[in-house]
């Protein structure tokens, strides 16, 4: 049975915010399934990361890069260098250590989700699908909150609070 206060027609406004949830509703389900995505990669890669240096893989890379920063630090401890020249020299050594760690994860063979995956260890395994499930479910009912919300309608309306009364 239909609510006797609800117009029999729909409005130009109804149509309005149902088309708009509508789009939103759709586009739901694929930008969760993408943050799931992209949580769930960026999980497997670090956890295939942790197991590899675990096993000495990266020591040699380490030789090089650790004996700099903490030069750096005593030298910003001492005041040998300044809080800039500091952050300056950390972001390059720590930009160099990335790019030779993706390059040595490369020459592992550990290049894609799927090598990453059959690397990891059960543990990294189980986070990585938790933290993958947990981004989908949350970007997944935060755009469906805002799909189906009547602020949402309000605010595509262009109506005030007391226009719409």
């Amino acid at each position: 049975m239909s609510d006797p206060n609800e117009p029999a027609v729909p409005t130009e406004k109804s149509q309005e915010s149902s088309t708009a949830s509508k789009v939103l509703n759709g586009i739901a389900y694929p930008a969760a399934i993408g943050v799931g995505y992209w949580n769930a990669n960026i999980t497997a890669h670090n956890s295939a990361y942790r197991q590899a240096k675990g096993l000495g893989m990266f020591d040699d890379i380490l030789a090089t890069s650790t004996p700099e920063t903490k030069k750096d630090v005593k030298e910003a401890v001492d005041h040998v260098i300044d809080k800039v020249e500091f952050k300056k020299r950390w972001t390059k050594t720590k930009a160099a250590y990335q790019e030779a760690g993706f390059k040595r994860m490369d020459e592992l063979g550990l290049d894609s989700f799927k090598e990453k995956w059959n690397y990891m260890a059960r543990e990294g395994k189980q986070m990585t699908v938790r933290n993958g499930l947990a981004g989908f479910g949350i970007a997944l009912g935060a755009l469906l909150s805002i799909a189906n919300s009547k602020t949402l309608d309000k605010v595509l309306s262009g109506k005030s609070d007391t226009q719409q009364r």
